[in-house]
């Protein structure tokens, strides 16, 4: 290694983009100290000379490889998880008004359509009650505002499970179809 440390190699690889797993080995009197320097660095594990056997090192090697597998395949996952919470974000931000109450009308989120169509915040609106129009059916939705003012808005209904509870979704038009404005 010359001058360079094993740590340093380390170092190097990953920031030259060296995306496989990497083991130090090292002869460092104080092994722990390292350890967790070679980690930061990039390692994905660590041994020490010392203690090392054939057969340690076998299973150091078949672990190390699982762990890195495990790891790129969570970060895929990860990944994928980003990309299909952001896709959902986008279809109820951008989507006519919904809202998810459940079967004795209890609201359980409201999208910000659902702020524009019924006027208040989706936080006033979780938690209010409505009138849920019978499955499949096209009907209108009261809810009534905290001035006592009441806003309606012609929905359909599916079912939906949210968060583990038999619920209703209730669409809308954002804009139009409004009545009692």
């Amino acid at each position: 290694l010359g001058t360079e440390s094993g740590v340093d190699l380390i170092r190097a690889a990953t920031l030259a983009g060296c995306t496989g797993p990497k083991i130090l080995v090292t002869g460092a009197s104080r092994p722990a100290e390292v350890e967790a320097e070679a980690i930061w660095a990039g390692a994905v594990d660590f041994a020490s000379k010392d203690s090392l056997e054939p057969e340690g090192l076998t299973r150091l090697l078949r672990t190390t490889v699982e762990r890195h597998r495990a790891f790129r395949a969570r970060g895929a996952q990860l990944r994928q998880l980003e990309q299909t919470d952001t896709a959902l974000r986008i279809i109820l931000d951008n989507a006519d008004g919904l809202i998810v109450a459940t079967r004795p009308g209890v609201v359980r989120f409201a999208n910000p359509a659902a702020e524009l169509l019924f006027g208040q915040s989706a936080a006033a609106l979780v938690g209010t009650t409505v009138e849920v129009p019978a499955l499949g059916t096209a009907a209108s939705v009261t809810i009534e505002r905290p001035d006592g003012s009441k806003r309606h808005a012609d929905v359909r209904t599916s079912p939906l499970v949210w968060q583990g509870e038999n619920c209703l979704r209730a669409v809308g038009p954002s804009l139009g179809l409004q009545k009692g404005l």
